[in-house]
């Protein structure tokens, strides 16, 4: 005969248990299956709670109040918050007082990407008592005999996409202790929060907390507010610092942002209270031109552990920042930048597309980063990220396949790999940050100087309709248009100047 689910022992019972952890169906014919099974079973059914809707999140907690067991099995949440549909979500903060094995949880407002965050007054109720049970897990104060233990004292990563009250950005300063004093946070990304002034206390806590990995995303960063940030973790690894550029109409009302053009002193005073850990560094500007404004005075070269760099702003405009990181970095492996074709540079790139010429090849912004990077001995890879409305076989063109083969001779005798991405930006094309269900811009490998350099099916990648086209010539042809009338308004401009100077 053969032997069934309820007379195998319990080890071989929960390997299979174990296996059906994606099958949800399965999970729940083995818990009714046999008593003895059920706890087996809903282990695995409640580790990761999945909640979009208020209506969901009650049923949860009622389920949880009946077997307390379940709560205890709980280590995910992720809280995708649907539009129209948070009535109810007003019981999440109870069940994540319930979760005291809870490592991963992300809040997500069902508002902050829908711009019904104007008219919806839901959301910041639901949020202070979210935020106040954050609050309450990074307290780092002892708790006293007979205490209740603070939530959330084994959370681990921690994700936070919010908004504030009829406003797209949410002040961080009232959870700022729960999320940057946690006593056991390693991984923390944000979106589109102000960290301004008003952290100055939190400077008393220096080098007290276990985090790794910190993203900010769209936020709006002051310098003090960087400085008590970075001052907080003992040993932060990586490091993603992504400033308010797409959201133009949501500025804070102090002078945030553009940290290493305008305030570059007080960048590398808050960059250097993490030289000795830091291994990887993004940064991504409000805007990418002000980068050209860094000085130079300020160096890398206490980054003794940096490995990776990325700078998310425009190929050409921070070149003195470019050749600081490469020359001063004692370690430095990889070197990312981005190469965005916006109307100008489509147009410039429009008439160099045949030019081949020596000259041109050596006026290239390409010429002048292969310069930059002669001058690193540590340095194996540069990936340059390409990103345009234009299909990549428009870039394909024998003026960029001169000027990257150029770029690509110039490195071989160091021994660095060259990868060019391309990123096909459309119209609808989502801006940061990327939330549930929405699609983040693919990027293409075009170019790889390890892999027989250009890809081969590069006409198929990122194909654009007719219409697309169309559109584009069309954008194309009205910036001519505009050129050609700033360039007869400037002629004009010139010729009476001239009549003014003779006149005088």
């Amino acid at each position: 005969m053969a032997p069934t689910l309820d007379s195998l022992p319990d080890e071989l019972a929960g390997l299979i248990i174990d296996f059906l952890s994606d099958d949800s169906d399965a999970l729940n014919n083995v818990a009714v299956t046999a008593s003895r099974y059920q706890a087996l079973a809903e282990s695995v059914l409640w580790r990761c709670l999945f909640i979009q809707s208020g209506p969901a999140c009650k049923g949860i907690l009622q389920a949880l109040k009946a077997r307390r067991g379940r709560a205890t099995a709980i280590h995910e949440i992720e809280l995708r918050a649907t539009p129209r549909q948070e009535v109810g979500l007003q019981k999440l903060h109870k069940i994540l007082a319930l979760t005291h094995n809870l490592r991963d949880l992300i809040i997500e407002s069902p508002t902050c990407n829908h711009r019904q965050w104007s008219k919806d007054g839901n959301w910041p109720i639901i949020k202070q008592d979210i935020e106040a049970l954050l609050l309450r897990s990074g307290s780092n104060v002892p708790s006293t005999v007979g205490a209740a233990q603070p939530p959330l004292q084994l959370l681990k990563r921690l994700t936070i996409h919010s908004n504030g009250e009829r406003t797209r950005y949410w002040c961080s300063r009232t959870v700022f202790p729960g999320v940057f004093l946690h006593p056991c946070l390693e991984e923390l990304t944000i979106s589109c929060a102000n960290f301004d002034l008003g952290y100055e206390n939190s400077t008393a806590c220096q080098k007290v907390t276990p985090l790794k990995r910190l993203t900010l995303i769209e936020c709006n960063v002051h310098s003090r507010g960087l400085l008590a940030i970075l001052s907080l973790p003992r040993a932060l690894e990586h490091l993603y610092l992504g400033e308010n550029r797409d959201h133009q109409w949501e500025r804070s009302h102090l002078p945030c942002n553009d940290l290493l053009s305008d305030n570059e002193d007080e960048f590398f005073e808050a960059l250097m209270q993490q030289a000795h850990s830091l291994k990887t560094f993004a940064y991504r500007p409000r805007k990418p031109e002000l980068l050209a404004a860094f000085s130079g005075r300020n160096s890398f070269s206490a980054m003794q552990a940096l490995e990776s760099v990325s700078i998310h702003g425009k190929l050409g405009t921070s070149d003195t920042l470019e050749a600081s990181i490469l020359s001063t970095s004692p370690n430095l492996q990889t070197l990312v930048l981005e190469l965005d074709l916006d109307t100008h540079s489509e147009r410039t790139f429009d008439s160099l597309a045949w030019v081949t010429d020596t000259e041109s090849i050596s006026n290239s912004v390409f010429s002048h980063l292969a310069k930059r990077v002669a001058t690193s001995s540590t340095l194996r890879n540069v990936c340059v990220v390409v990103s345009s409305y234009r299909p990549p076989s428009d870039f394909h063109s024998p003026h960029m396949i001169a000027v990257i083969d150029s770029f690509t001779r110039s490195v071989r005798m160091k021994d660095i790999r060259v990868t060019v991405l391309y990123e096909v930006r459309r119209g609808w094309t989502t801006i940061p940050p990327y939330l549930y269900d929405e699609q983040e811009p693919v990027q293409h490998v075009i170019f790889d100087s390890a892999d027989s350099g250009w890809t081969a099916n590069i006409d198929g990648i990122g194909h654009i309709s007719e219409n697309e086209r169309r559109w584009l010539e069309a954008e194309r042809q009205e910036a001519l248009d505009t050129e050609d009338v700033l360039n007869e308004l400037n002629n004009e401009l010139d010729d009476l100047n001239d009549l003014i100077e003779l006149d005088e």
